[in-house]
């Protein structure tokens, strides 16, 4: 049996290194049941040119309004082209690994335009908790899309009640568990290293407070990976910027707690990486949190909790060893759950369904 011929679209983001981000997806999947070719599109300005004012106006007039709001003209040119291609050769499924991002006129055009010889099918993941997604999409924008897949419970709910008529998957983000794995254990050198890492919808603020209340204490250490990270801070706070696929690894082997206070999540690529690693996590307690570390490898911290609980719980970590080794032992095991081979094997189903669905 031939294999699906899967267009993915997906945006670049500059910060992720080789083994981090939802498009590790793609070199996941079996190239038996799966032949992929992938559009990468550039991530969007900060602040729109006219060209994209320009671009969003003409793809809302071309879809009668169903474009999202991210969309831009760098989005624009890549329809564009895979529509091009769709009429060239035959697409089974366009996925667009970032719905956010990526939804305007084409997936109409895909179901209406009768030139095509083959209907491809549309996929589109999303990444945001709802109440960004509230300020992104419409249930108009996702008229011509065939199967929503999201990362997170909170989401599912959320497209169900915004699209009923367009099926929903929820299929977890996965992680690279050979890269991402625990190394050999540090020497003994009295320090207790806390890490936080990324920049979206963490709540630095908290981490630089718990930093500040624990400054006086000897052995313990903030380590902020971030490329926001503006250097300013407590003296037991160390930022690093730009660093390696190997030192960010490195980082996290080296920490006995992945702390991380966040205002709002889905999946988080830091936790899953903290995890596979074998790291303990100490994190806000948050729906998406709980869909990706239920058990015994994270201790889950109210969302309006004051640094003095943050603060309690790392001193009561550091001084049961015992309870953090058992932690690290099922946050290793969590981790193995959400091995980018299975992930994958999960959306090679979900693309046989989708092209099957009405044939």
């Amino acid at each position: 049996m031939a294999p699906l011929n899967v267009r993915a679209v997906r945006i670049h983001y500059r910060h992720w290194g080789r083994y981090s981000g939802f498009n590790q997806l793609l070199r996941h999947l079996d190239p038996s049941r799966i032949a992929v070719d992938t559009q990468t599109v550039p991530l969007q300005p900060e602040k729109p040119r006219k060209l994209d004012r320009f671009s969003k106006d003409l793809a809302e007039s071309l879809s009668g309004g169903r474009c999202v709001n991210w969309y831009t003209s760098i989005d624009l040119g890549a329809d564009l082209l895979t529509s091009f291609k769709a009429m060239l050769k035959r697409i089974d499924v366009v996925h667009y690994l970032d719905g956010e991002h990526s939804l305007g006129p084409l997936p109409d055009f895909l179901r209406e335009n009768r030139l095509l010889r083959h209907r491809p099918r549309v996929v589109a993941t999303f990444h945001q908790p709802p109440a960004w997604l509230e300020e992104i999409v419409t249930g108009e924008n996702l008229r011509s899309v065939d199967r929503i897949t999201v990362v997170s419970r909170e989401q599912e709910d959320f497209f169900r009640r915004l699209a009923p008529g367009c099926p929903v998957s929820f299929i977890p983000h996965g992680v690279d568990i050979d890269f991402f794995r625990p190394g050999p254990r540090r020497d003994g050198d009295g320090a207790f290293r806390c890490l936080t890492v990324g920049s979206w919808m963490r709540n630095m603020d908290i981490v630089l407070a718990i930093a500040k209340r624990m400054s006086g204490r000897a052995g313990l250490e903030f380590h902020l990976v971030s490329p926001d990270g503006a250097g300013a801070g407590p003296s037991n706070v160390s930022f690093h910027r730009n660093v390696s696929d190997e030192a960010l690894r490195d980082l996290y082997r080296s920490a006995d707690l992945l702390l991380m206070p966040l205002h709002d999540c889905t999946a988080n690529n830091a936790l899953l990486e903290g995890i596979a690693c074998g790291v303990p996590v100490a994190a806000t307690d948050l729906p998406g949190v709980r869909d990706y570390l239920p058990g015994d490898e994270a201790v889950r911290i109210d969302a309006q909790a004051c640094p003095a609980v943050w603060e309690e719980t790392i001193l009561r970590l550091r001084d049961n060893p015992d309870s953090l080794d058992a932690m690290s032992k099922s946050a290793r095991a969590r981790a193995e759950r959400y091995d980018w081979r299975r992930i994958a094997s999960s959306f090679e189903a979900l693309y046989a369904e989708v092209v099957s669905a009405d044939q």
